[in-house]
C-alpha cells in the first residue's frame, strides 16, 4: 500500500555517525525503506554496505525480499556480494577490489504438508525453543473453580491491555493456500502470498510483496486477491473477545498442556448482537457480508496471564450465505523484538467451507523475521 511509506520515516532519527558494527538484516530492510521515501541515497547504502559489513549470512529469501521491495540494483549486488555457505564470524567483506557479482534471485521452494491437516491443528512454532521467562509474571500458581472469577478478570486486564504494550513492528506473513474438493478428498496446495505486515500506532496494515513467489504489481492489495484472506491476528480479536461491552460468555475448562507447559483451558461463545466477526464473500463484482456469533476456546498461559493459543468458529451462519462453514485457530508465542520479548502471533490457520463450489478452502499463515518499525541506525545528512 503506496499510503504506508511515508509513515515509515516517522521516529527515526537522522545521523550516522553513530551507528557501528556490521549492519543487521533488520538495518538492511530499513535502510532500503529510507531509500524508497528518499531519506537516502542507494549509493549511500552501498557505501555503508561495504564499510561496515554485513553481519548475517545471506539468504535466497533475503534476495527475494529485497527484490519484492524494490530495492536498488546496486544495492542487491553489494548484498549479494557478500552470499557464503558459512555462518558470519563477525563482519563479511568481499575481497579488495572485486565487483560483487550480480544478484541470482530463486524462489525458496514450498514443501506441501506431510499428512492431512487439520483446520485446528497445532504445530510447534520456531519460537517455541526459547527458554527466557515471560516479562513481568504477573502470578503462579493455577486456578480452580473457587479462583476462576478473579483469575478471567486478571486475564481481561492483560488481554485489553495487549495492544497498549506491543511496540511498533514489522514482520512477514507467509501465507500457503490449500483447497480440496467435497466430498472430501486430499488437499491440494492451490498458491502462496507474502504480505510485508506493519504495526504501528495500533493498527495492521498489509503490503503484499509476492504471490506465487512472483513479485506483485505495485497496486495490489489483499483485498485484491481471490480466494480466502484473513487479518486480525495482532491484538484485535483479543480485545473484542475479552472487551467487557462484547459480553462473551467465558467457562472454566481445567488445566491442559500446550507445546509442553500447563495452560488454563477456557470455552467462550459471543452473541450475534455484540459480535465483530464478518465474514467477506467475494465472487468477481459480487461481495456479500455477514456477521456471526462464534464460539470456541482459548489457553492461557497462568504466569503471564497471556492467550498462547485461540481456537473460533462461527456458527448460525445463515442458510442463504455462500460459506457454510468458518473457523480457525492463533497460536502466540514469546518473540524478540530490539532485544526484548513479546507475546506475539507465530502461525494461524483459517478453513472456509463454499457451499456454492463444493470445495473447502485452507490457509496456513507463518508470522517470520519480527523486527522493530523503522531502524536504530541514524542518518546523517551530505
Amino acid at each position: 500500500m503506496g499510503c504506508l511509506l511515508p509513515i515509515l520515516l516517522v521516529g527515526v532519527p537522522l545521523n550516522l555517525s553513530t551507528a557501528e558494527g556490521p549492519i543487521s538484516q533488520e538495518e538492511l530492510l530499513a535502510l532500503v525503506t529510507t531509500t524508497r521515501i528518499g531519506a537516502v541515497t542507494p549509493q549511500r547504502v552501498v557505501e555503508l554496505i561495504r564499510e561496515r559489513g554485513i553481519g548475517f549470512r545471506v539468504k535466497d529469501i533475503l534476495l527475494q525480499e529485497l527484490k519484492a521491495r524494490e530495492a536498488d540494483p546496486a544495492i542487491i549486488r553489494a548484498v549479494e556480494g557478500f552470499r557464503s555457505s558459512r555462518p558470519p564470524e563477525s563482519v563479511l567483506r568481499p575481497p579488495p577490489g572485486v565487483e560483487p557479482p550480480p544478484p541470482v534471485f530463486i524462489p525458496p521452494p514450498v514443501e506441501p504438508p506431510a499428512t492431512e491437516p487439520s483446520a485446528t491443528g497445532s504445530a510447534a512454532s520456531p519460537a517455541a525453543a526459547a527458554t527466557e521467562p515471560a516479562a513481568t509474571p504477573v502470578r503462579s500458581g493455577l486456578p480452580d473453580r473457587e479462583t476462576w472469577p478473579g483469575f478471567l478478570e486478571e486475564v481481561r486486564s492483560t488481554a485489553m491491555a495487549y495492544t497498549e504494550n506491543l511496540p511498533n513492528f514489522i514482520c512477514t506473513q507467509i501465507t500457503q493456500r490449500y483447497l480440496r474438493r467435497l466430498p472430501k478428498t486430499g488437499w491440494v496446495r492451490v498458491d502462496n502470498f507474502v504480505a510485508e505486515l506493519t504495526y504501528y500506532d495500533k493498527q495492521e496494515h498489509y503490503k503484499l510483496v509476492s504471490v506465487g513467489n512472483r513479485s506483485a504489481a505495485s497496486d495490489a492489495t489483499l483485498e485484491s486477491l481471490k480466494g480466502t484472506t484473513s487479518t486480525g491476528e495482532f491484538g484485535s480479536s483479543l480485545n473484542y473477545l475479552f472487551d467487557p461491552a462484547t459480553g462473551t460468555q467465558f467457562r472454566f475448562e481445567g488445566i491442559d498442556r500446550s507445546r509442553g507447559a500447563p495452560t488454563v483451558r477456557v470455552g467462550f461463545r459471543v452473541p450475534k448482537d455484540t459480535s465483530k466477526r464478518s465474514i467477506i464473500f467475494r465472487d468477481g463484482t459480487t461481495e456479500l457480508g455477514v456477521v456471526t456469533p462464534y464460539r470456541g476456546r482459548c489457553w492461557i498461559d497462568p504466569d503471564s496471564l497471556q492467550v498462547v493459543q485461540i481456537k473460533e468458529r462461527a456458527y448460525r451462519i445463515p442458510d442463504t450465505f455462500p460459506i457454510t462453514r468458518f473457523e480457525g485457530s492463533t497460536e502466540y508465542d514469546r518473540v524478540e523484538i530490539a532485544g526484548q520479548r513479546h507475546w506475539l502471533p507465530v502461525r494461524a490457520e483459517v478453513l472456509m467451507e463454499n457451499r456454492t463450489a463444493r470445495l473447502h478452502t485452507r490457509n496456513v499463515i507463518q508470522f517470520k523475521q519480527y523486527r522493530k518499525f523503522g531502524s536504530e541506525v541514524k542518518f546523517l545528512s551530505d
